[in-house]
């Protein structure tokens, strides 16, 4: 099985179909197991493919590597596809190739290389005309020479025409079978010297040197006339009558070297056929050795035979052809291919056999395709088939089948059940024993095959696992009783029999598994007794009880149940004494646990170990009793769980004692510092006070774990380590606090760390509810330190805010008008970052720190009598509004302001002309007055960004909304602005560089200057022209200005997604770096191709040129050497990544090197 599983996820090579999980091609009725299979163990193609390939012409003569590497083209797959399909559904219908009637193919392989030859031929021809075309094929195979001698001549038979298959053919079954289409050419001298040509001349073969011309005179004429066809001999004798002429035949030779290899060949056939023959005997032994014959040594077995068969077909031809027919080749070769096909159906049933997951109806055929070739099948294999079917229906829940199966009495219904593997000759007695140990031995393996189902479980844990294997334990007790209820019961499980035992125990556990009631006592031992007797003694399920998944489970089930039954009788022992305890107890109460000593309260437990015990017992029985002891003792446990609470209360109650006891003046304290109160000196005392409550433990000596148990415990704890918290918090921020009650807030002090963790945990309901759980009237305390942080914050941010509370009142409005609003009068202008870098308040952190979870107003006044309430959040989402609104004004300036200012051309060629007259210029630049703009973009993206992350913590902001949508869409248009604006730029400054460049080169022979000898006067031209200097100057400036729209390009990226840059916005932006990137990169730097647009890359090459070209001719001044000169130009060039014409740069270094 294991090797039937190497290829179940493979596929063949060649048609592609999935091995066992496709379904056969060739199979017309197709059952749930008809899936396709490889053609032997290990092999990567499947049967269908191997038939059709041998009997395709076009793929026949290719080996498989070859072919699986001409199916790499999709093409030729596609036709093999279709071939194959057209081939598959002829074979379906038990047809198979469309030949003309008579047709014979015929298989044979040289000693080289496999292939496959078929041959059709029609018989065609009528009887009257057989006698006129044996006539002629014989004339054919007769042919007339010139002997060596004058007064000879010489009768030769014609060289063979047909495949050595078709030579072996004839010499089997007589006659000549030219006819087959094996031919091809005809007999005549020229084709048979163009055959022997084409294989460079045989006359040094083997064959050739059997082949001999036999002399007239040699004493092997009789032998001759003898051999040659009765036609030919009386012809032969008429001329020899005539003219004294002997005919000479050839005569094959042999030597007794060549004998004794075509011996030593045979013996080694007939060896494999003697294997062959073992094989058979060892599938018909009746003690079942087919059961254990090894698939891989008939596969072995197979190859062999099939490579003898492939390999020796030359020789065998030879052989036959030398001693006639009749002799020990033709036998071996006949034995041969004999044992072949045996060996073949014998795979193939041994593979079924071994195949598990085989149908039972696979190996029924392949056992009936062993018997057609008269093998005798021992009786185990009638029985595994048996086997099988049963397990088949049992997998479809078919078991009242089953049992009909097994019974002899339903043999008009199963033809193929019990009755046809049992003896016939046998006695009624010894007949009952056969069929009782066969039922008995069926039914056993049927009920094991259960067992090794598998269920996927829905979880991890054992629930998952038992609510998936439940199923199946039904499913076997499910079959177990239909057998019980049988007809075959009483025959296949007598009284007293192992299997009905077994069965009855069996049963016992499944039972108590599948039962949807507790199952208790008697029913229990009895189910472990079973259980004990299946696994330890020698029955027919130990192995499915012990290994298989599903038997596992049960006898675990059942472990498992038999030892929680004990379990909760020794923990019902133990909880009805703790039980017991109880009643002779006091309720717990504050009163019984605290006593006082010297001013201080102690706690102590009355009988404080009994009162452990009882605790540990109590949540034992919680952690392990089963539902139904717990439902039996449902009565002590609330019993015991009232003492257990009420000692929980009495503890909380006396640590409430305790700190009111110890602490008296927090109260106090906390009232004096909500209201401005606390002086100096009760600050020293309220910082002590904290300080010694923050270590404070209000139950000592108290183990809670032991008392209360692991959850009443926590809960204690937590209520005590919440005040400790709380304390240690207002002990680090009480200086800030006073500073607060004084009325000093400001933004530093709000934010110091110490207070925002303190207004933190006063906010966390959580704590504030345990710390009151303990002390009742800290809470409210609390509640007035938390109101006056909360003040604080409120003040501060209504005093902050003050300058724009006609902007909030605008954002309430009904109908915003965004072009009334951005205006600096309401706004007002940008704020200027401070020393560290900010830039006004950071209202995103107020509104996450404090205003989002307050409940303070702040009064809005709009500039006339009216005023308006509004929740200070609503004060912290304004402020950013109000932050996004200044950019927006700024925005909108400068995109005014640049849209005034001239083209980038026309100020390049106002500031050269200033320079001519040495005027100083201080022109300005659209892209200088649009890159403030785009310098402020990621601040304006982090400020929605704080306005999204503050909304998203908040209900009921939908004016806010409003106007940060209309903010968005506005500021998506400046962009759109903005792009138009760099674009226009682009534009200009590419076309004013390539209208001054291509004039530059219609005044002078640029490039071509540079690159021959160079002219001093012609370059000394070209750098004094203006237009040259005009050039440069528009070059370097364009220069600059891409690098200015490459920024705000990057800058535009990094604005909020969707809401600003919509999708026309982004096209735009793509557009434009494309355009920038084709202008400005300096990948291609060169001189400019015919038709093209000048680009920056061009003009920087025609800087470098003439830069180098004039420090290679310019007159020196004092102190400068024209190697130096020259070198430091080139390596300037090099460093800021500027090329220039080759030939300089040759100059450059011919200089360098002396020449």
């Amino acid at each position: 099985m294991g090797k039937g599983k190497a290829v179940a996820d493979a596929a063949c090579k060649f048609c592609k179909l999935r091995f066992h999980v496709d379904t056969n091609p060739l199979v017309k009725n197709l059952d749930k197991n008809d899936t396709l299979k490889p053609r032997c163990t290990n092999a990567r193609d499947c049967r269908p493919c191997a038939n059709f390939i041998k009997n395709e012409e076009e793929y026949a003569d290719m080996t498989a590597s070859a072919l699986e590497k001409y199916l790499q083209d999709t093409a030729n797959q596609k036709v093999y596809d279709e071939k194959f399909k057209e081939w598959c559904a002829t074979r379906r219908e038990g047809g198979r190739r469309a030949r003309n009637r008579g047709a014979i193919e015929v298989s044979s392989t040289s000693s080289k290389t496999a292939r496959q030859i078929s041959k059709v031929a029609e018989g065609g021809s009528s009887d009257d005309d057989a006698a006129a075309d044996a006539f002629e094929q014989a004339s054919k195979k007769l042919r007339v020479t010139a002997s060596s001698k004058d007064d000879e001549i010489a009768l030769k038979m014609s060289a063979k025409t047909g495949s050595e298959d078709d030579e072996l053919m004839s010499m089997l079954w007589g006659g000549d079978i030219s006819f087959l289409g094996g031919g091809g050419g005809g007999s005549d001298d020229e084709t048979q010297a163009k055959k022997k040509a084409k294989v460079g001349g045989t006359s040094g073969t083997s064959r050739a040197r059997r082949a001999t011309t036999v002399d007239s005179k040699s004493t092997n004429a009789n032998v001759a006339n003898a051999a040659a066809p009765s036609g030919a001999a009386s012809d032969a004798g008429g001329s020899d009558a005539a003219s004294g002429t002997v005919f000479a035949f050839q005569v094959g030779g042999q030597s007794k070297k060549n004998a004794a290899a075509e011996t030593r060949e045979l013996d080694k056939s007939e060896g494999l056929v003697l294997q062959a023959n073992q094989l058979k005997f060892q599938v018909e032994d009746s003690r079942g050795g087919v059961m254990q014959l090894s698939l891989s040594k008939v596969t072995s077995l197979l190859e062999k035979l099939e490579t003898r068969l492939g390999e020796s077909t030359a020789l065998f031809v030879d052989m036959i052809r030398c001693q006639g027919p009749g002799c020990r080749a033709e036998t071996v070769w006949h034995q041969l291919k004999d044992c072949k096909t045996l060996v073949q159906t014998i795979s193939d049933f041994i593979e079924a056999l071994q195949d598990k997951e085989a149908a039972p109806s696979t190996l029924s055929l392949r056992a009936t395709a062993l018997r057609d070739l008269k093998v005798t099948l021992p009786a185990q294999v009638n029985n595994a088939i048996c086997q099988r079917t049963a397990v088949a229906m049992c997998e479809d829940d078919k078991f009242q089948e089953v049992m009909d199966f097994l019974n002899p009495d339903c043999e008009d219904k199963y033809p193929d059940g019990i009755t046809c593997v049992l003896p016939k000759d046998l006695s009624e007695d010894a007949l009952r024993l056969v069929v009782r140990e066969f039922q008995g031995g069926c039914i056993s393996h049927v009920i094991n095959q259960c067992f090794l189902r598998v269920p996927t479980p829905s979880g991890s844990d054992a629930a998952g696992k038992s609510e998936a294997m439940l199923p199946t334990m039904k499913r076997i007790l499910a079959l177990c009783d239909s057998f019980v209820a049988s007809k075959i019961y009483h025959s296949a499980a007598p009284e007293k029999s192992p299997l009905r035992e077994d069965v009855a125990r069996l049963l016992t556990l499944l039972r108590v598994v599948c039962s949807e009631t507790d199952v208790v006592g008697t029913e229990l031992e009895a189910a472990e007794a079973a259980r004990l007797q299946l696994v330890k003694g020698k029955t027919a399920f130990q192995s499915a009880l012990t290994i298989y998944p599903a038997g596992v489970f049960l006898v675990e089930t059942i472990s498992g149940l038999i030892n929680q039954s004990r379990k909760d009788q020794a923990l019902q022992a133990e909880i009805q004494g703790v039980f017991e305890f109880t009643q002779g107890m006091k309720p717990f109460c504050r009163d019984t646990i605290v006593r006082e000593r010297d001013g201080e309260y102690e706690i102590s437990v009355p009988l404080q170990a009994k009162v452990a015990d009882m605790t540990a017992k109590f949540f034992s029985f919680k952690d392990n009793a089963s539902d139904r002891a717990k439902d039996a003792s449902s009565t002590h446990l609330a019993a015991i769980d009232q003492h257990i609470s009420q000692l929980h209360g009495a503890l909380l109650e006396a640590a409430t004692l305790r700190f009111e006891k110890k602490f008296p003046k927090f109260d106090d304290f906390m009232e004096d510092l909500a209201t401005g109160k606390l002086s100096d000196s009760k600050t020293t005392e309220c910082l002590q006070m904290l300080a010694e409550l923050s270590s404070y433990h209000g139950l000592p000596k108290v183990h809670l774990g032991k008392m209360l148990g692991k959850e009443l415990a926590s809960d204690i704890a937590g209520k005590l380590g919440a005040v400790s918290s709380i304390s240690r918090l207002l002990q680090g921020a009480l200086a800030k606090l006073c500073s607060l009650s004084a009325g000093s807030a400001t933004e530093e002090l709000l934010f110091e760390d110490r207070v925002t963790a303190l207004f933190k945990g006063l906010k966390d309901q959580i704590v504030i509810k345990q710390v009151e759980a303990v002390v009742p009237s800290w809470a409210v305390s609390l509640s007035k330190v938390t109101a006056l942080i909360e003040k604080s914050v409120a003040s501060f941010m209504e005093q902050a805010t003050s300058t724009f509370h006609g902007f909030m009142v605008r954002i309430l409005d009904a109908e915003v008008n965004l072009d009334t609003v951005l205006q600096t009068a309401i706004v007002g202008a940008l704020d200027q970052d401070d020393k560290d870098g900010k830039s006004g308040l950071d209202y995103a952190k107020f509104c996450l720190t404090y205003t989002s979870c307050m409940g303070d107003v702040v009064t809005l006044q709009s500039g006339t009598e009216t005023s308006v309430k509004v929740h200070v959040s609503f004060v912290c989402l304004s402020g950013v509004l109000l932050n996004l609104s200044k950019y927006m004004v700024m925005f909108k300036e400068k995109l005014a302001e640049a849209e005034e200012l001239q083209a980038f051309s026309e100020l390049v060629t106002r500031d050269f002309e200033a320079a001519k007259m040495k005027q100083q210029s201080k022109t300005i630049y659209k892209m200088h007055v649009l890159s403030h703009m785009s310098a402020n973009f990621a601040r304006f993206a982090s400020a929605a960004s704080s306005f999204a992350s503050m909304t998203s913590k908040m209900t009921e902001t939908d004016k806010e909304m409003i106007f940060f949508k209309l903010l968005m869409d506005r500021m998506s248009t400046f962009v759109a602005q903005l792009l138009s604006q760099c674009n226009n730029e682009l534009g200009n400054a590419w076309a004013a560089l390539d209208t001054s460049f291509q004039k530059m080169i219609s005044l002078h022979s640029f490039p071509d200057m540079f690159k021959g000898d160079l002219d001093r006067d012609q370059i000394a031209k070209l750098v004094a022209d203006h237009n040259t200097v005009l050039l440069l100057q528009l070059g370097s400036k364009s220069a600059a200005l891409s690098e200015e729209i490459k920024t705000a390009l990057d800058a535009i990226r990094m604005l909020p997604k969707d809401s600003v840059l919509s999708a026309s916005v982004m096209t735009m932006v793509v557009a434009s770096q494309s355009d920038l990137h084709n202008f400005s990169s300096s990948a291609h730097q060169g001189p400019p191709k015919k038709g093209e647009r000048i680009v920056l890359a061009n003009f920087t090459y025609f800087q470098g040129s003439m830069t180098l070209g004039q420090c290679l001719t310019r007159d020196l001044k004092p102190g400068e050497t024209r190697t130096g000169l020259a070198k430091r130009c080139l390596d300037l060039l090099s460093s800021k990544g500027i090329k220039c014409e080759d030939n300089l740069k040759r100059r450059v270094d011919s200089l360098t090197a002396g020449k």
